[in-house]
């Protein structure tokens, strides 16, 4: 009753099953905010599904934000500042204007998060204002704000069996599945920039020959092959993008073949259209670094998204107060 008008729960009623698909499954469906479950309180949120007597153990879960258009926020991407920075990294310069809004402590009482793509492992947190004029907030910093520029997300796409793709190299079947062997990717840390169309790390489901791709589009085995010299000892690779819900997910981490000499790993996806990188990620760390296998560039086009959360005095909760998208080399 503190955040929401309504029921904290429900049941999903609304479900269909698959139709002429290898891979039989139940497509369910609700739709947020209800007409009896309401959000009243700006912030973060997380939903989760969970079988009856089992919240402790989701089945699925769903993060999502919801802000107030209190302030004014402008801001731009673009190259480092710092010399050194400038061939690989991006930086979010970006000030806020507060007017018709009251803060009383910007230092202590604000917080930015700034969040490159979809990503929360490398997002940067509690960000101070450089300074204050009036009713301007200036964020423009040299070196508190930038981001590995990394390279193009890789795609394919699987919204046809029927024929292979640019990247797919080959498709078959048993009984039970489909199976996609997608080409050998390469490692591009010193490749030359290319500029490519992508969707920054989405994904797309459908079925280009079903009217219906919630239950007609079909379930298939993916198969990446990454060739490497040797395996990294002090670290793993994972697969990331939309297709792991931006998280290093244990059947994402790829193992290393000793007779291929290369990093492999089968995903299970939905036929689509997908964006994906390969990120390192060290046994110490839970922060990924994609520049080791995709390389690093400032012009690579990247989202950007800047979450300005405000605790008014005597409340105990932060108010997503604020809220933009900033597109690099736009």
């Amino acid at each position: 009753m503190e955040y929401v008008d309504g029921f904290t729960e429900g049941y999903i009623n609304d479900y269909k099953f698959s139709f002429n698909t290898l891979e039989p499954y139940t497509h369910y469906s609700f739709s947020f905010p209800a007409e009896n479950s309401k959000i009243t309180k700006s912030g973060n949120y997380l939903i989760k599904i969970y079988l009856p007597g089992s919240e402790d153990k989701p089945v699925a879960t769903c993060r999502f934000m919801v802000y107030e258009n209190n302030l004014t926020i402008t801001g731009k991407v673009r190259q480092a500042t710092m010399i050194e920075d400038r061939p690989y990294r991006q930086e979010v310069d970006f000030s806020i204007n507060k007017q018709g809004y009251s803060i009383s402590d910007y230092y202590n009482n604000l917080k930015v998060i700034l969040m490159q793509n979809g990503r929360l492992d490398n997002q940067i947190s509690d960000l101070r204002p450089k300074m204050v004029t009036g009713d301007i907030l200036d964020y423009d910093y040299d070196d508190v704000n930038v981001f590995n520029g990394g390279n193009e997300f890789r795609t394919f796409d699987i919204k046809s069996f029927n024929y292979n793709s640019e990247r797919v190299r080959k498709t078959n079947h048993d009984s039970a599945l489909y199976h996609i062997y997608l080409y050998d990717d390469i490692k591009r840390p010193f490749k030359v920039y290319v500029s490519e169309d992508d969707i920054n790390g989405r994904r797309l489901i459908k079925n280009e020959e079903r009217t219906d791709s919630d239950i007609e589009a079909d379930y298939a085995w993916v198969h990446f092959t990454l060739p490497y010299d040797n395996p990294l000892l002090d670290g793993s690779i994972y697969i990331l993008g939309a297709l792991t819900n931006w998280q290093f997910l244990p059947e994402a981490k790829m193992s290393y073949n000793f007779s291929k000499k290369a990093y492999t790993c089968n995903l299970l996806l939905k036929q689509g259209y997908y964006n994906y990188q390969y990120v390192y990620v060290r046994n110490s760390s839970s922060t990924g670094d994609e520049t080791l296998v995709e390389g690093n560039h400032s012009v690579t086009n990247n989202e950007y998204y800047i979450f300005v959360y405000y605790r008014q005095q005597g409340e105990y909760y932060d108010r997503l107060v604020g809220f933009k998208q900033l597109f690099s080399n736009k």
